[in-house]
């Protein structure tokens, strides 16, 4: 008995001091973490200020450009006009039209004569100020902005541009509102953190001061930067916001102690920059308090350990029975994940053996899109959202259960309402509080697999014939849920008939490449080619990429055949070179398995080495989808390429969810733009201008853009005015063999006109 006590005293006295020791552990740990994460907090503050500042100067220089384009188009349009109407009243009434267009509410045209006209038509002794500022300079471009006491009585700017070849119409300055800037821009002009500055740091946009704008009221941006916590330091930060103001450098920098940060980014083709504020910078100060609450909370948590550790001990068997559970469920949708859900659909299936069952397979098939846009807390609200959703409508002897991202599976019995049930089902889905307030829906399609319990299968295997099911149903297609058939099992067989068939239909050069040729719009010659690949049958059938190309994507057979169609594309240039013959650059899609193999660059860089094909004559075409991905990885894989000699694609750009993120941080050299771009609306005009200002800002970033899938003479027209470099479609050439894209190749460099086949 006295031994029994005295382990029992001694395990009294030690407890509470295990207690003490992990309270002063966490005291320490809060105090010693508060000052890592404040600083962590305010280095990711820092980043994400330079991201908004440098995305905010990349939509100025984009709609700047728009602007001058705007104007060269009615330049163009009023020269033209004066050049074909005898009468110059005539012309000028012709041009009228176009110049509504500009929406500017004063225009100044100069004409070869010297006269100088307004836009009433009526000839001036001398120009404005304004605009004879910008004509003395001879460069178009937009001036600073000044107070219109004229005719707008408030902020403007000059947008001028000028052509000497012109015939008549020399050049042309419009008049526009500042307002009409900030509203094109999308700022705010309450928003009191974001200034336009030429070099010297003086303001010369500012969206929150919609104020008189001249050499008076100018201020330096120096004096919105504030000053150090300590009056008598030196000012390091405003210094280097200043410094790279001046040398047109993108920094962002934070002043901790005196709760400051500020980025500059300096707006393409221009002297500007822009420089974003972050005032009163708050939010170290808000993680300190918090860590505050935390550590508060630490305190009275350890002060109730010792009570906590008797009640965990007495009630260890339940605990057990927790972690159990907790095993089985999955954390997001609260409900059985696929291992319990398999579990508990094959002791359904075994108690309830007279009972007609189905397996119903769910797919949220824009689910990673939601993830990525609207964010992961979002995506697993609509999680949980659809698990409630599955369970109120469940009966009893029923089952569901999550089984990867947004998929989930259920086991019903069949009756006369199942299919009102599932299509009920989908529709309070579509009520997700979240996306339904922006207008956007989670697009759900459904599998159903009337059980056959002849058949034998596994409920695995049941499962995936609820998926055969589900993949029925076509991208566009109205049907939210189709039913398995005989016919889907057929369809499981070509599948494998492909997949037996494709490493000897490599090995025996089944597979050929095919070439579609790219034409220069602003030189008028052949720009290239893409390589691409038909599989050739022994008998002579072919097989279309569309039929082999998802199913090698899914097993990772695709990166056997880039590697083989990239080999192929370095023998033809590799040949043509050897026969003298002339080249241009052949560019060749990467799967995603391909860059994500390990010896991607290795393989890639050694081939082009061993054929000695120069630099630049290989462009590797990346998908969009791609690069929106993984940003840091796809850039050091681009910095890699281009510095052996490789040009960069991005692929079928807004045929997904086009990030300009993507464009802004990967290094591509080329944009192919998807032919989504070419689809008609009912504004024709909001078409081209969204178009023309995707050309604008890729071109503003020093990248070719080529637009993919014209197809007709009108497209190709409106692609010249908007200076897109190249276009790819059927209107130049279609995809054609190797012997017949030599014949083309050596027709195209005998300077003979382009023939488009409309």
């Amino acid at each position: 008995m006295a031994s029994g006590s005295g382990k029992k005293g001694r395990f009294n006295f030690i407890l509470p001091l295990v207690g003490i020791f992990l309270l002063v552990l966490m005291v320490f740990v809060l105090i010693f973490g508060n000052t890592i994460i404040r600083e962590s907090v305010w280095s990711q503050s820092i980043d994400d200020n330079m991201q908004v500042t440098a995305q905010s100067a990349l939509v100025i220089s984009s709609v700047m450009n728009k602007y001058i384009a705007e104007a060269e188009g009615y330049l163009f349009y009023a020269d033209d006009a004066f050049h074909s109407y005898p009468d110059e009243f005539d012309a000028f009434e012709a041009s009228r039209g176009y110049a509504a267009e500009l929406d500017c509410y004063r225009l100044i045209s100069y004409l070869d004569d010297g006269r100088i006209l307004n836009d009433s038509g009526n000839a001036l002794n001398y120009a404005p100020a304004e605009v004879a500022a910008m004509a003395e300079k001879g460069v178009s471009g937009i001036s600073e902005p000044y107070f219109d006491n004229e005719i707008l009585k408030g902020d403007a700017f000059v947008v001028y541009v000028s052509d000497p070849l012109k015939e008549t119409v020399k050049a042309v300055g419009a008049y526009f509102s500042s307002a009409r800037l900030y509203n094109d821009c999308g700022f705010s002009i309450g928003e009191k953190c974001l200034y336009f500055v030429n070099t010297e740091g003086t303001i010369i946009f500012a969206p929150f001061e919609y104020q008189k704008y001249n050499s008076e009221t100018h201020t330096s941006v120096s004096d919105a930067l504030g000053a150090p916590a300590d009056p008598e330091a030196e000012d390091t930060f405003k210094q280097d916001i200043m410094a790279a103001i001046a040398n047109g450098a993108e920094i962002s920098v934070g002043d901790i102690e005196g709760r400051r940060i500020a980025s500059v980014a300096k707006i393409a083709g221009t002297d500007w920059s822009v420089v974003m504020l972050v005032p009163n910078a708050v939010l170290p100060e808000g993680i300190n308090s918090a860590l505050q609450s935390v550590l508060i909370v630490g305190i009275i948590v350890l002060s109730c350990y010792l009570g906590m550790f008797f009640y965990f001990t007495f009630s260890n068997r339940k605990y057990i029975t927790r972690m159990a559970n907790a095993e089985n469920t999955d954390p997001i949708a609260q409900c059985a994940n696929q291992s319990k859900f398999e579990a508990d659909s094959a002791s359904l299936l075994a108690d309830n053996s007279n009972t007609k069952y189905a397996m119903i397979y769910m797919n949220i098939k824009n689910f990673n899109y939601i993830s990525n846009i609207y964010g992961f807390q979002t995506a697993n609200d609509l999680l949980l959202y659809v698990s409630k959703v599955i369970a109120k409508a469940l009966e009893r002897r029923e089952t569901y259960g999550r089984l990867t991202d947004g998929r989930f599976a259920m086991l019903v019995r069949v009756s006369d309402g199942t299919n009102e049930r599932l299509t009920q089902m989908v529709d309070h889905v579509s009520d997700f509080t979240t996306l339904k307030n922006s207008r956007y829906r989670a697009k759900i399609v459904l599998g159903v697999y009337e059980i056959d319990r002849n058949a034998g299968y596994t409920v695995a295997e049941m499962i995936d014939r609820a998926v055969i099911a589900q993949e029925a149903v076509g991208e566009n297609s109205d049907k939210i849920f189709v039913y398995y058939q005989a016919e889907s099992h057929e369809e499981l067989l070509k599948i494998a008939e492909i997949e037996e068939a494709m490493e000897s239909a490599l090995k025996s050069g089944q597979f050929k490449m095919y070439l579609q040729p790219k034409y220069n719009i602003l030189h008028d010659r052949i720009d290239g080619a893409e390589a691409l690949v038909r599989w050739v049958r022994p008998d002579g059938n072919m097989v279309m990429p569309s039929k082999f190309i998802p199913i090698f994507e899914r097993n990772g057979f695709i990166a056997e055949l880039d590697k083989y169609i990239f080999v192929q594309a370095c023998l033809l240039i590799q040949d043509l070179i050897k026969n003298g013959k002339r080249v241009v650059p052949i560019s060749v899609n990467v799967s995603r398995a391909s860059a994500q193999n390990p010896d991607f660059l290795d393989f890639y860089i050694k081939t082009k080495k061993h054929y000695g094909i120069a630099d630049y004559f290989l462009e590797l075409e990346f998908t969009e989808s791609l690069a929106m991905e993984n940003y840091d990885v796809l850039s050091q894989t681009l910095s890699v390429l281009r510095a052996n000699g490789f040009s960069c694609a991005i692929d079928d750009f807004g045929e997904g969810f086009s990030s300009y993120k993507a464009l802004k941080t990967l290094p591509f050299d080329v944009i192919k733009l998807d032919k989504f771009f070419l689809m008609k609306s009912q504004n024709r005009n909001r078409d081209e201008y969204l178009l023309a200002g995707v050309v604008a800002m890729a071109k503003a970033l020093e990248m070719k853009v080529i637009t993919e899938g014209v197809e007709t003479s009108e497209e190709l027209a409106m692609l010249k005015r908007i200076k897109c470099d190249a276009i790819q479609g059927y209107l130049y050439s279609r995809p054609i063999p190797v012997e017949d894209y030599r014949v083309f190749l050596e027709n195209a460099f005998k300077k003979t006109p382009v023939q488009m086949k409309d």
